[in-house]
């Protein structure tokens, strides 16, 4: 099985948006690939490459496409990459407790359960919150947790944990560097992978 091998479930062509009665996007086609940057004239050429290149032809003149993509691929992509995690994992290595959620705070997990401490105070006293604000509650798209690790709070241990998103940019990427960044700043213990 290779990494993403549901990849092709999720992508696909789009109607595009309409504005006047035409098509609204960089090269005015009809259909555009649901994984591109309509305002973008590369955006849209690249990902139309890759749709071809895996079979993925544009419907032209029809009406709706052979097979439609998912409305909301993002979900879609979470959910699939949790599944290929929970299948995968106890094949690659069954002498662990694998356990893989989707949108689980990170302090559901061992190494970062002090933060719990932390925010009630921060309930408590609120001018707390000016000077340490709450951006280290982190709710990763995908974690994997180690079940059975011997924690001092018997919590389940982070090994990783995974951001899942269908398109990249900027302000989305800094996010995620920001939301790693803080993990690894506030983790007591060893660190997940990120």
């Amino acid at each position: 099985m290779s990494a993403a091998a549901f990849a092709r479930d999720l992508l696909g062509w789009k109607r595009s948006p309409r504005e006047d009665g035409k098509p609204k996007n960089k090269v005015g086609w009809e259909w555009v690939p649901n994984c591109a940057d309509v305002d973008s004239k590369e955006s849209i050429s690249l990902a139309a490459g890759m749709l071809t290149s895996l079979g993925l032809k544009s419907p032209g003149r029809a009406q709706t496409p052979a097979t439609a993509p998912p409305r909301n691929p993002g979900t879609a992509l979470e959910n699939r990459v949790q599944e290929t995690l929970e299948a995968e994992l106890p094949r690659l290595d069954g002498n662990r407790q694998w356990q893989v959620i989707r949108g689980a705070l990170i302090t559901r997990y061992a190494q970062y359960r002090h933060l719990t401490d932390l925010d009630d105070l921060i309930e408590r006293y609120p001018n707390l919150r000016v000077t340490l604000g709450k951006d280290y509650l982190i709710k990763p798209d995908v974690t994997v947790g180690l079940l059975g690790t011997p924690t001092r709070d018997e919590l389940p241990f982070l090994h990783a944990a995974v951001s899942c998103k269908w398109t990249i940019r900027s302000d989305r990427v800094q996010n995620i560097r920001h939301e790693f960044n803080q993990m690894a700043r506030h983790r007591r213990g060893r660190q997940p992978h990120l």
